[in-house]
């Protein structure tokens, strides 16, 4: 009987499954832990144990079981999985020992122990291995390894292998020397065990290396230290970039800019020249003009007092473009950005059209106004020619009134010049802003089409844009965008110029 054993109570109190096989490997007894494992909708008695668990070999299962039943084999461990029906699957580390003294036909006893918590925290370990190793090996950038003693590389991603030219295996367990300059391997080497030394991340906006396939690269490289529990360095990560293509844009772009620059020097200087000595003759003419007028007004007919006219009108246009070309030449030259309030530009303003806001008895109405960070001189030659065009293009049955105003607008700010005029067409608004542009409604009206180009150019010199807005018979409005990093919204004065 079972109670002559002395392991029978062992067998029936262990806090683990066990059970006891046959000779056939069939089950012949089982222990409470056991049988809450299997389940007690079927009881595994009298079954032979690879019916209860599956295996990957179950052949080699079932004759070490054999083996071990029968005394060749002493005893095995291997995993199995049991399965159970509305139950997720469990696996199992199954020690089976052969019994030298069979008890109750047992030959053999099998203890359990259920590992699948660790299998599932393997399988999510792995699947985060195969996560992490999927992204470092598709980054498009080199991502290296190296250990902390010798900087030996112990890793390298496949973007690095295309980079430096050298396979895995040629470059795992050497270090810098065995592949690069000596003065750049001293330089990476240097940045390396500083690094170590500091324990903080290195950022490295640009470096040379030489590649095997690829010539002359630049990185932008990030070394980071990778520490033990104790805090001590135990490798070194590095991050790679290639950042050649970018460099060398940057370089043709640095280059075009400094062409540009020269150009535009040489133009501004040509355009001063040309508007300096085009300007001689055409005085020249009016002057020549005028006396043939004056000393010969007795001896010449109505139509040679004509021509006489049309050619004092041609010379003064010729001039006031000659005029205009220079201003705008000049917007960008001497720039001198400061504090300007708004509301004292336009008072000056007003005071520089006087005669032509008396005579049209024009009325201006300015609201507060901010203080901008600008050019004074622009900023006066943008709202005259702004506010000159309003008077000039006026309705002729009306008196002509002018508004200026200011509105925040998000990350920007909105000036305008608003009038009663006449209007814009929609297809002459765009192209009002171009050189020696005149509009349809411009005959008889002073004037050579530059004045809004030149406003178009202080605009954008100070990162804003430009546009038209016309009202029909309402009027038109000219306004124009700055970023709120121009505008000092703290000082806003009144048209009186003193603090709102």
């Amino acid at each position: 009987m079972r109670a002559r054993n002395p392991l029978v109570r062992i067998f029936e109190t262990a806090s683990f499954a066990i059970v006891e096989l046959g000779a056939d490997t069939r089950v012949v007894a089982a222990n409470p832990h056991a049988l809450a494992i299997v389940g007690s909708e079927t009881s595994p008695i009298g079954r032979r144990f690879l019916e209860l668990v599956s295996t990957r070999d179950p052949e080699s299962t079932r004759r070490q079981l054999e083996g071990i039943c029968s005394g060749e084999q002493g005893g095995a461990t291997f995993e199995c999985q049991l399965m159970r029906a509305g139950a997720e699957p469990r696996w199992l580390r199954a020690h089976a020992v052969h019994l030298a003294d069979a008890v109750d036909d047992a030959c053999a006893v099998v203890a359990f122990e259920d590992i699948s918590d660790a299998r599932r925290a393997e399988e999510l370990l792995r699947n985060s291995y195969r996560f992490v190793e999927s992204l470092i090996e598709n980054i498009p950038d080199m991502i290296f390894v190296k250990d902390a003693g010798e900087l030996r590389f112990v890793r390298l991603n496949r973007a690095g292998e295309k980079l430096l030219g050298y396979r895995r295996d040629e470059l795992l367990g050497k270090n810098d020397y065995d592949f690069f300059p000596r003065a750049e391997a001293d330089f990476f080497t240097r940045n390396d065990r500083e690094v170590l030394g500091s324990r903080t991340l290195i950022d490295i906006p640009e470096e040379p290396i030489h590649t095997r396939a690829l010539g002359v690269r630049w990185l932008h490289t990030k070394k980071i230290p990778i520490l033990d529990e104790a805090g001590r360095p135990i490798f070194l990560l590095g991050i790679s970039e290639d950042v050649t293509e970018r460099r060398e844009a940057a370089e043709r772009l640095a280059e075009k800019t400094r062409e540009l620059e020269r150009s535009n020097a040489e133009l501004e200087r040509f355009a001063y020249a040309i508007s300096h000595d085009l300007r001689e003759p055409l005085r020249a003419i009016s002057n020549f003009t005028d006396l043939l007028a004056e000393n010969y007004a007795g001896d010449l007919d109505d139509a040679a007092q004509r021509y006489i006219r049309y050619a004092v009108e041609g010379a003064r246009r010729m001039d006031d473009m000659i005029t205009g070309l220079l201003q705008f030449s000049r917007i960008g030259a001497g720039y001198a950005p400061a504090r300007v309030s708004l509301a004292d530009v336009l008072m000056q303003v007003q005071f520089n059209l006087k005669s032509m806001i008396v005579s049209t008895r024009a009325r201006i109405e300015v609201e507060p106004l901010p203080v901008a960070v600008a050019d004074e001189g622009h900023l006066v030659l943008l709202f005259q020619n702004l506010i000159s065009n309003a008077i000039k293009f006026r309705c002729p049955d009306r008196r002509p009134e002018v508004r200026v105003f200011a509105r925040p607008d998000g990350e920007r700010w909105v000036i305008g010049v608003r009038d009663n005029g006449a209007g814009i067409a929609k297809d002459e608004q765009r192209a009002a802003f171009e050189m020696f542009r005149r509009l349809g409604n411009a005959s008889g009206i002073e004037g050579c089409g530059i004045g809004l180009a030149i406003v178009k150019k202080i605009v954008e010199a100070l990162g804003g844009a430009i546009w038209i807005e016309s009202h029909g018979d309402a009027g038109t409005t000219v306004a124009f965008s700055v970023p709120s990093s121009r505008v000092i919204t703290d000082e806003t004065l009144s048209s009186e110029g003193s603090p709102l």
